[in-house]
């Protein structure tokens, strides 16, 4: 907290205050290992994501009618042999690879904004408690946290990949119950050798950040 004389001379007994920011991270060895681990469990989690719906392309039914108009309309070839073109290299090459590192980097950015969010509102609840807000502490929890999230979800993906029937199923299920996981590793990593009277408030605060994650998983 700053206290600054007001700059204004006609009021030199009044003072000022300065709200103090978010602190910002100053990335050593270890969190930047935990960035670039996370990037590749993120990329993990996405491959057979991709890999599945590109598989579903093909089981669509395609209607007589339809494959009458698209035989007139590309000169004589069936609409099934048109569609051979998504077997090509180029458009494996993209659902194995550009696509999941395309969606790669969005959640990247976007899980960087998901943490400066959260540490903006647990910041604020320990400036009012008067409690200190460790933030390389808060960011190695969290994206450990986000690291088994990822991995589990690329692990999850890949047995739903080779159980098609399980991904009908169980994939809603699967992936709140590892969201779930997730927010109680971060609470029992970050609360460790935290004083017991600030784990209610802790976890208050962590409801908007696992409602959040529970809507986008």
């Amino acid at each position: 907290m700053q206290y600054n004389q007001n700059p204004n001379p006609n009021m030199n007994n009044q003072m000022y205050y300065i709200r103090p920011k978010t602190p910002k991270l100053k990335n050593n060895a270890l969190t930047i290992i935990l960035k670039v681990v996370l990037f590749c469990t993120i990329f993990f989690s996405l491959v057979f994501t991709d890999l599945q719906s590109y598989n579903t392309m093909f089981f669509y039914k395609i209607s007589t009618n339809s494959t009458d108009y698209f035989t007139e309309l590309l000169g004589g070839a069936n609409m099934l042999e048109a569609l051979g073109i998504f077997q090509n290299n180029m458009v494996m090459i993209s659902y194995k690879i550009i696509t999941p590192l395309i969606m790669t980097l969005i959640f990247f950015l976007l899980y960087h904004l998901y943490a400066k969010f959260f540490a903006y509102l647990l910041f604020n609840q320990m400036l009012v408690l008067g409690n200190t807000f460790d933030i390389k502490k808060f960011r190695i929890c969290l994206d450990s946290s986000f690291i088994f999230l990822t991995l589990a979800l690329g692990i999850a993906e890949l047995i739903f990949y080779l159980n098609p029937i399980a991904y009908n199923i169980g994939r809603a299920l699967v992936n709140v119950f590892l969201a779930v996981l997730a927010m109680a590793l971060f609470f029992l990593l970050y609360t460790r050798k935290t004083e017991k009277k600030l784990y209610p408030i802790i976890f208050h605060i962590m409801m908007i950040p696992a409602i959040t994650l529970l809507l986008f998983v």
